[in-house]
């Protein structure tokens, strides 16, 4: 039985591949922006005048919306989260107060918006959109899942604790535990089995991964 050498060398890659690579990362990295933006609107909403509150997160969302367009994102997520604080922007001008329904309006939509991208639309996880489809499935489906648990538990929570404090707190605890372990899964590790290899074999023939 013959084993043969395959030696594959990083080198000479041209310039349209590097900016292909950077891009994919810079896609990738929409979602942590994403998410960030989500955790610092719900600080808003739950920590200021919901007023206010509304038009910042309205701007927020507009922001991240048109930087997603501008690099080929087309996430559901942003848009359905934009068009959402815009209306509540309108209702709390006119008076309609929600205070103690605010988190249940939002942790419905994202949970129904989601789970219907994850469970209905099985090939479409609403984590893939952030990096136009390419990488893992798996963990696309994972984070997607995640975020699924993590908005249910936080519309559990925000209609279990009304009128106490913790209907603030609880949800908004759940939704930075959530972001930090979507990038714990997505930048540190998802797995022994995902783990990029050095050297590896397939068949007869060996690989081995090599810098210059």
């Amino acid at each position: 039985m013959r084993s043969d050498n395959v030696v594959v060398k990083e080198s000479g890659i041209d310039n349209d591949e590097i900016n292909n690579q950077d891009d994919r990362i810079f896609q990738i990295f929409f979602m942590f922006i994403s998410l960030v933006n989500l955790i610092f609107c719900l600080g808003f909403i739950f920590f200021i005048d919901l007023k206010i509150a509304f038009m910042i997160a309205s701007s927020c969302y507009l922001l991240i919306v048109a930087l997603e367009l501008k690099h080929d994102i087309r996430s559901p997520v942003s848009i359905f989260m934009l068009m959402m604080y815009v209306v509540l922007t309108i209702l709390s001008w006119f008076d309609v107060y929600i205070v103690h329904r605010t988190g249940i309006i939002i942790f419905t939509s994202l949970a129904l918006l989601v789970g219907g991208f994850l469970l209905l639309l099985a090939d479409k996880p609403f984590a893939a959109f952030y990096s136009t489809g390419r990488g893992l499935q798996s963990l696309h489906y994972t984070n997607s899942a995640l975020w699924l648990l993590a908005y249910l538990l936080s519309l559990f929570f925000s209609i279990w604790f009304v009128p106490e404090i913790e209907f603030i707190l609880v949800p908004y605890a759940v939704c930075i535990t959530a972001g930090v372990v979507t990038i714990l899964l997505s930048l540190v590790w998802f797995g022994n089995a995902n783990i990029r290899k050095d050297a590896f074999s397939i068949n007869n023939f060996d690989f081995k991964r090599i810098r210059s």
